[in-house]
């Protein structure tokens, strides 16, 4: 259903570029709709956006949506962690250290391991500039994002509230 919706949107979206310049291949989830802008006018684009709504709409997309298990909810790579669901206080895990300095939950260097040698032999140099941060890191970088806005006039209140904008408040960071 949502590759139907993402397909409407991305033909919208399409349509929207087209005003500024023309689209010569887009795809989603590997279904290329390469040229389908090339050379057609703005209200060509707007007949194709419109039909493929509507096809939409009626749940007629020609293909059926796989049958998806569903995912363990207590799966460790599953948890959900943000303002609204925190880590609790005493959370821990066990990191493997990266050569740069940084770290990684030690259940998930595997993957990484392999995104980044498959990265590299498509030519491409990846880089890791942010990290798993240990919660006295995290309490720290927020607090000084905190000073820096009490520095600048802020009252206790608003400086925790602009610094959560750009620092995670501690045990909320995905």
């Amino acid at each position: 259903m949502w590759k139907k919706i993402g397909l409407a949107v991305l033909a919208l979206l399409a349509l929207a570029i087209a005003y500024v310049r023309p689209v010569y291949s887009v795809s989603l989830d590997g279904m290329e709709l390469a040229g389908l802008w090339d050379g057609r006018t703005v209200d060509d684009a707007i007949a194709l956006a419109r039909a493929a709504a509507e096809e939409v709409a009626r749940g007629d997309t020609g293909t059926p949506e796989p049958e998806t298990p569903s995912p363990d909810a207590t799966a460790w790579n599953l948890r959900l962690v943000n303002t609204s669901h925190p880590l609790p206080d005493d959370f821990t895990v066990d990191v493997t250290e990266l050569s740069n300095g940084h770290a990684i939950d030690s259940r998930a260097y595997p993957a990484l391991q392999e995104m980044m040698d498959a990265a590299r032999a498509e030519g491409l140099s990846p880089v890791i500039c942010s990290s798993y941060r240990t919660m006295d890191t995290q309490k720290r970088l927020f607090q000084q994002q905190v000073d820096a806005y009490l520095d600048r006039g802020y009252s206790q209140e608003d400086a925790e509230v602009e610094a959560a904008v750009w620092v995670a408040i501690p045990g909320t960071s995905e």
